[in-house]
């Protein structure tokens, strides 16, 4: 099939097509936001700083071990102030910045690929589940994608040759300094964008233009170091959350197999959360993303590093320990990725070879078919964690905040239930919980409760939550429970 003036149905329906896609993506956003699910424990920890600080505050290192950028911060804190510190308030600012995030993946591949193979890749995007997600989490994750495709949009439309220097410097400078006040993973774009202009200065021997180029990147890295040290730094290289990521931090230099199948595992996770797991779609989707790297810095070399170096930098900085590759925190290159896969589609796509046009096509709709999550999360409400279900079950058990013993993982939450949340008051009889630190010796302080007494759990192992409901059943009879494992959150009712 090509992809010529000559069939003007065809090209109408490709031009409908990534639009198309756009519009189901956006409202199963929308619809798993308005599934309005309970907040979790880090995004109770982001509500609790942004409630409890004001604007200046944010800018500081965050509290209840969390991180997020002031920019971030400030938009959601604005959201909340104007429409209350609800679950769907404070989510918006990432539902719009998911549906944005699509909309500048089809304006850059537009740029990269054809109408014809454009949809593929954009089509990956729209339905993953982890994409869809955190969408409608309070994490910056998807605001990370949304700045980083921006910054390169605004790199394809900004021409350094034919601008005058001092234009291209304010452009620059005002884009970055809100990208890295607004997401930290926007330096490796950064880092690309240079790249990309540095090559076009070079390629055009047009040398002075290298002025205002270097000028900006000067600007841009005193902003991180600043940003860096006063901010990042405490949080990023604190005990517990280099001990959380350690798993997926690279190996710099992989001196043995184990250290270099450990670095394959990382790429290979990222790039099934991308593009899927099925077996045959994440190593052809593997093929098409090492094909797309040849193709792109060989016909469109400056473009190629707009891509390619920002995952070249968040792998070295992964390698320094600096950036952890877990999936969610790596959302951001996943669009990359995408864009890779979408270019050794289309250069697939563009032999001449019937049948293995018609084979392309078909796998890339297996493919979408095989990795959407859009109907489950649509049929089924999406959730996580339901500590409000449980609450309410406690007070129809008229128990009482005193009674209540609270498991440390569940204590974030149960705050902004209880003392945040606009709906708060429906909760108050469970207002003066206990609330248990990590360590609690569960055993001692069973011996000395007197029932009616209830706990309630969160962010627990099955041998964990087996344990405490052993040293517990030892001095008390279990009268009620509720378990259920997709909930994420168990009660216990002792009489």
């Amino acid at each position: 099939m090509k992809f010529t003036g000559e069939n003007k149905v065809v090209q109408k329906l490709l031009r409908l097509l990534p639009w198309l896609i756009i519009f189901v993506g956006a409202v199963t956003r929308i619809i798993v936001w308005f599934q309005n699910r309970n907040l979790f424990i880090d995004e109770a920890n982001v509500a609790r700083n942004i409630y409890e600080r004001n604007f200046a505050g944010l800018a500081r290192p965050l509290s209840y071990e969390q991180y997020a950028p002031p920019v971030f911060l400030w938009f959601t804190k604005i959201s909340a102030s104007l429409f209350g510190y609800s679950e769907m308030a404070l989510r918006i600012v990432p539902v719009l910045s998911g549906i944005g995030a699509l909309i500048m993946l089809f304006f850059l591949l537009r740029k990269f690929t054809g109408y014809k193979a454009l949809w593929y890749p954009l089509a990956l995007m729209a339905v993953s589940y982890i994409l869809i997600r955190y969408s409608s989490e309070l994490k910056q994750y998807m605001t990370d994608a949304f700045v980083v495709l921006s910054l390169m949009v605004l790199a394809l439309k900004t021409d350094l040759l034919q601008l005058s220097a001092k234009k291209f410097t304010l452009i620059w400078f005002l884009a970055g300094s809100i990208a890295i006040w607004g997401s930290m993973p926007s330096v490796f774009a950064l880092a690309g964008v240079g790249c990309y202009y540095l090559f076009i200065c070079l390629h055009a021997k047009t040398y002075q233009k290298i002025y205002p180029l270097a000028i900006v990147a000067v600007l841009w890295v005193a902003q991180f170091a600043f940003y860096y040290l006063a901010i990042l730094k405490p949080q990023a290289n604190s005990n517990y959350l280099q001990n959380f990521h350690q798993g997926y931090f690279m190996f710099l230099i992989p001196t043995d197999k184990a250290k270099l199948l450990h670095n394959w595992y990382l790429f290979r996770t990222l790039l099934q959360e991308t593009s899927g797991y099925a077996g045959l779609s994440w190593k052809v989707n593997t093929m098409l993303f090492l094909l797309g790297i040849v193709v792109l810095l060989r016909k469109q070399t400056a473009r190629g590093l707009l891509v390619v170096v920002p995952i070249l930098a968040v792998f070295l900085a992964a390698g320094l320990h600096q950036y952890s590759l877990i999936p969610r925190v790596g959302i951001f290159i996943m669009p990359l990725i995408l864009i890779l896969i979408g270019c050794g589609f289309n250069s697939l796509l563009s032999i001449r070879f019937l049948p293995l046009q018609l084979l392309l096509v078909f796998f890339g709709l297996r493919a979408v078919h095989d990795h959407s999550m859009v109907r489950p999360m649509i049929k089924e409400p999406y959730q996580f964690e339901t500590i409000t279900e449980e609450m309410d079950l406690l007070k129809q058990h008229g128990i009482m905040g005193p009674q209540l013993y609270i498991h440390n993982g569940t204590v974030p939450a149960y705050i902004y239930y209880t003392e945040i949340h606009p709906q708060k008051d429906q909760w108050k009889p469970l207002l003066g919980g206990h609330r248990l630190a990590w360590d609690c010796n569960v055993d001692s302080l069973a011996q000395h409760l007197q029932p009616p007494v209830a706990f309630i759990y969160t962010s627990l192992s099955g041998e964990e939550l087996q344990e405490y409901k052993e040293k517990i059943g030892k001095y008390l009879k279990l009268d009620t429970f509720v378990e259920a494992d997709q909930r994420r959150c168990f009660i216990y009712i002792y009489k």
